[in-house]
């Protein structure tokens, strides 16, 4: 009887110490197989004499049939063991032609009962890989396998390729596979199979008439397809910030040069990267810094307004970390003024100052550049003060009288300046029912208000924008103004 077994026309046989890639395998011993057995391709027959199956039986035996109404005896040879590189050998699952007539006498090994043209008439089978696989970016594609198959001239195993899902079928080898009755390993490569979307391979098993034909049937073992590496190389230029880890992580470098490193390409094989590599450094510096109010930080990531020592980032020329220590001095203005009647006289010391007129758009008073000045005149009055390279102005004092005795109310104090939504007032005890003016920076009363009692007080600012205001605290006799910024 004849079997059916993978040859390729064509092919070029290789046995290589190459490292491959593993495309496709199949050695039969999951419950799901990868190969469809009994299809209709290439004038095959699904149900004829004979048909694939897939088992791990090795034992042959007698049986018997009938042709033209005559019984006959037959008999099946032991299917030869496997070697032992086969999983599970010498008796794993394999995939072989078995004549119909041996199952039913429950004979399953290899066999196939040979076409006669009488009773037995000549039929094809064919088994094919369910899905395809794809070599793009492959090279050196090829297929092995373990096979065996007595058959005879006109009983033969072919092997065929389809690059097209299956739709046609091309034949790799019009020699047949047959007198073979030991387990043989053939490997086959073509450049047809490189750099194929869908590509699969098929089995057929041609039971030409015959008068002479010998087990074991065409069976099929540990089917392989593997593509043959080519190692690639590269070149790339790195310029690292601190030290640098090779694309593989197995090695860090610290100091620039020249460095080499090995990753896998797209096709499993060595992938050589030459790396020109220059490792940059962090740099750190210090600075002392004075301010006027607040300082924002070169990198503009923060604002502060108190005295200390803060670190700053940012690039260097390099494109690394430049890390800033930075000694900050805020400097302030004392804007506080008092009171003596119609004296109004600045607090600060060794500053320069220019008296202004609230009621009229902060204009300059002319001559009035002394820390204090007398007011001749009833109206709404600040000073601009100079002092220690920081330039603010005080908040405006408004005289309705000028010449009566000393405002109490300049004892009122607030807190804090600048603040950050919330201003708090100490009123004396002696200066109940008072009433407020909350004006913009243009002299504009956005908001009135009053209180009642002597004790402490605040104001809302919270929705107002960040800037400049006056709060104006008054009674029927006096007032005082107070200036407050809003962060």
């Amino acid at each position: 009887m004849l079997k059916f077994y993978l040859i390729i026309i064509g092919l070029i046989v290789a046995n290589s110490s190459i490292a491959q890639t593993i495309l496709f395998s199949e050695n039969f011993e999951t419950a799901n197989s990868s190969i469809t057995l009994n299809t209709n391709d290439v004038n095959s027959t699904t149900v004829g004499y004979n048909e694939w199956i897939i088992n791990n039986n090795f034992t042959g035996g007698s049986g018997s049939l009938t042709c033209l109404g005559f019984p006959f005896t037959y008999s099946v040879v032991n299917t030869p063991l496997q070697p032992n590189s086969f999983t599970n050998s010498p008796s794993s699952n394999y995939l072989h032609v078995i004549s119909s007539e041996a199952i039913s006498d429950n004979i399953l090994a290899a066999s196939f009962l040979a076409a006669d043209g009488i009773c037995f008439l000549d039929e094809n089978y064919f088994v094919s890989m369910t899905n395809d696989i794809s070599t793009t970016n492959h090279i050196g594609v090829e297929i092995s396998f373990w096979w065996l198959c007595a058959g005879s001239i006109n009983n033969f195993g072919e092997v065929y390729y389809s690059i097209d899902g299956g739709n046609s079928w091309v034949l790799l080898s019009n020699t047949g596979y047959q007198n073979q009755t030991s387990w043989m390993k053939t490997t086959i490569a073509n450049p047809i199979f490189d750099n194929q979307s869908q590509l699969r391979f098929g089995f057929r098993f041609v039971n030409g008439i015959t008068t002479t034909a010998a087990d074991p049937a065409f069976s099929i073992d540990e089917i392989q397809i593997a593509s043959t590496c080519a190692n690639t190389s590269s070149n790339i230029i790195v310029s690292q910030c601190g030290p640098y880890t090779v694309p593989s992580g197995n090695t860090t470098h610290n100091a620039s040069g020249f460095y080499t490193d090995t990753i896998p390409n797209s096709m499993g094989c060595d992938s050589i990267i030459l790396i020109d590599l220059t490792i940059n450094n962090n740099t750190s510096s210090s600075t002392n810094v004075s301010s006027c109010y607040t300082y924002t930080v070169p990198s503009g990531d923060e604002t502060y307004t108190s005295d200390g020592m803060y670190l700053d980032t940012i690039p260097n020329t390099s494109g690394c970390d430049s890390i800033i220590t930075i000694n900050l001095t805020i400097k302030t203005v004392d804007t506080s003024l008092t009171l003596a009647g119609n004296l109004i006289t600045a607090n600060a010391t060794g500053a320069t100052y220019q008296w202004v007129d609230c009621l009229n758009a902060y204009s300059l008073i002319p001559g009035e550049t002394n820390q204090s000045y007398t007011i001749t005149v009833n109206g709404i009055y600040a000073v601009v003060i100079t002092q220690n390279g920081c330039q603010d102005t005080s908040g405006c004092i408004r005289l309705d009288n000028v010449g009566l005795e000393e405002n109490s109310l300049f004892n009122i104090t607030t807190y804090p300046n600048p603040s950050d939504g919330y201003v708090y007032l100490n009123i004396p005890e002696h200066l109940p029912f008072l009433k407020f003016d909350l004006l913009n920076s243009y002299g504009a009363v956005i908001e009135k208000g009053k209180f009642l009692t002597n004790k402490s007080k605040f104001i809302n600012l919270n929705s107002q924008s960040s800037g400049v205001y006056f709060i104006k605290i008054y009674n029927d006799l006096y007032s005082k103004t107070f200036k407050v910024i809003l962060e």
